[in-house]
């Protein structure tokens, strides 16, 4: 198989890996709600709940390849609730979509400083540089959010797509049987 067919194999599965992130992302809740410390104020809570409202709007225009629009609720979201990590995932997510992977990255990068175990930033992370063909610097960042939620078998299939792009068939094997392990339905 050329390089380019395995690079267009990988992102048609790492493309596809995104929309259950995004589902991961939109209904686990704010971050003062997953930490357990309730918003300070009432006003505080407002700007939650308000956040949360474009962030399953954003969704909901997402799933309807609305990117643009999707792009401006989760921006909403960012100004309610700035650190907010998975408001920022999202909307590094939509600009993704949008064509933008550059600033996608920057985002995710943010979500690392708010939340530097947030294993979803570094598999968005690895699905750019994967995109861009930085396989190598991929691999880092799958195996990373490997490291931080080795039960997800996404993270362990892009790992093994990433293997198979770069050629170790082996390793790409391996990984993809872990997958196929932890998600037998899938």
């Amino acid at each position: 198989m050329s390089k380019w067919a395995r690079l267009c194999a990988i992102l048609v599965f790492v493309l596809g890996s995104i929309a259950a992130l995004l589902l991961t992302i939109v209904f686990r809740g704010s971050s003062s709600a997953s930490s357990g410390a309730p918003p300070a104020t009432v006003w505080d809570r407002i700007m939650v709940e308000q956040s949360l409202m474009n962030l399953r709007k954003g969704y909901m225009l997402m799933e309807a390849e609305r990117y643009p629009e999707a792009a401006n609720e989760f921006l909403k979201a960012i100004a309610r609730t700035p650190n907010e990590p998975y408001a920022r995932l999202l909307y590094g997510s939509s600009l993704y979509w949008l064509g933008e992977p550059d600033k996608a990255m920057a985002e995710f990068k943010t979500v690392v400083e708010l939340d530097p175990g947030n294993p979803v930033a570094y598999q968005l992370m690895g699905i750019v540089h994967a995109w861009k063909g930085g396989f190598p610097t991929a691999l880092e960042a799958f195996l990373k959010a490997m490291e931080l939620a080795p039960e997800r078998a996404d993270v362990k299939m892009n790992i093994g797509s990433i293997y198979h792009a770069l050629g170790d068939m082996d390793k790409a094997l391996d990984y993809f049987r872990q997958a196929a392990k932890l998600e037998p339905n899938n």
